[in-house]
């Protein structure tokens, strides 16, 4: 979606982090994105492999056994990711001419890292705007009371790495979070799927269906949903529409207690409290006011982005 709009965004680099496929897949997942759809030029910096504490807990497959729903892209060997995606965010905050904005929509352990390398890079941050945990996510509950998607308790990249998400939110940074809450107002029902597969130019639509597919059999069981919900593009649409969306300022703090003993319905390692007060300098985004509008502004992005694939 930034790809598709050049004359918003100005993409620095990307960074890879562990997820739901180890760091080595996520960031070949990146090099062959960008080199299938044109865009090789973009430097890709590979990041953490596991949490700021501890090692890495379960994932999920929600993409897949690949990260992208099985998806084959075209490949080029010679086209390698970058080492230290660190010392990239570092160098790259403190020679910067003006605040960036850093989109984040996976575990925070490289910003925090980075974070604490060198505590002066906040004054270089215009703002975080980032993807994760989640409170009383709406409009489609399990039941009263869930509150994660990979546990009971817990968001999955705050359920990953709790530690670097506490780092982020005791600074006083510019902070925005798209919780579970919102995201939750927009899932790719068989309408929506059909609309994306209209895409047709390089068979984009069908491309970006498949990468988004495996996650509904996880949504639909826990949530009750006829589709995957979209997630991680809300960090794009809000940066351009915060109309669209609405948020409360709060301190946040995310609880840390990975135990792999206490059954999953309990482990609440991940789970996100908020304490609202217009003193925090942390938006937490709750709510979508029009999911029909931002699916809108989500399409269009593909759309101009289709002439762009070579």
């Amino acid at each position: 979606m930034m790809l598709g709009l050049p004359d918003k965004f100005d993409v620095l680099g990307i960074t890879t982090v562990f997820g739901n496929v180890d760091c080595d897949h996520a960031t070949q997942n990146i090099l062959d994105t960008l080199h299938h759809f044109g865009h090789a030029h973009i430097p890709v910096y590979q990041g953490a492999t596991k949490p700021v504490i501890g090692k890495c807990m379960f994932g999920d497959d929600a993409f897949g056994e690949n990260g992208i729903g099985g998806v084959v892209l075209n490949r080029d060997a010679n086209l390698k990711a970058k080492p230290d995606a660190v010392q990239f965010i570092i160098d790259t905050l403190l020679n910067a001419s003006h605040p960036v904005t850093i989109f984040a929509t996976g575990p925070l352990t490289n910003i925090a890292h980075a974070l604490t390398q060198r505590p002066d890079i906040r004054y270089h941050i215009g703002r975080i705007i980032l993807m994760g945990g989640g409170l009383e996510p709406g409009p489609h509950p399990d039941k009263i009371g869930r509150s994660g998607n990979i546990t009971y308790h817990a968001e999955f990249n705050f359920f990953q790495d709790p530690y670097a998400a506490n780092i982020l939110f005791e600074t006083d940074i510019d902070i925005h979070v798209l919780t579970m809450d919102a995201n939750q107002y927009l899932h790719l029902d068989p309408a929506k799927k059909q609309r994306i597969a209209n895409i047709t130019d390089n068979n984009l639509g069908n491309i970006l269906n498949a990468m988004l597919a495996p996650a509904e059999a996880l949504d639909r069981p826990k949530f009750g949903v006829d589709g995957p919900f979209i997630h991680d593009p809300n960090v794009i649409i809000y940066a351009l529409h915060p109309e669209l969306y609405e948020s409360q300022r709060a301190f946040i703090t995310v609880e840390e207690a990975p135990n792999e003993n206490v059954p999953l319905p309990a482990m609440r390692h991940g789970k996100m409290h908020a304490d609202w007060t217009d003193d925090s300098t942390t938006h937490v985004v709750t709510k979508m006011r029009d999911a029909e509008k931002v699916f809108e502004e989500m399409e269009g992005a593909f759309n101009i982005f289709k002439s762009k694939i070579t």
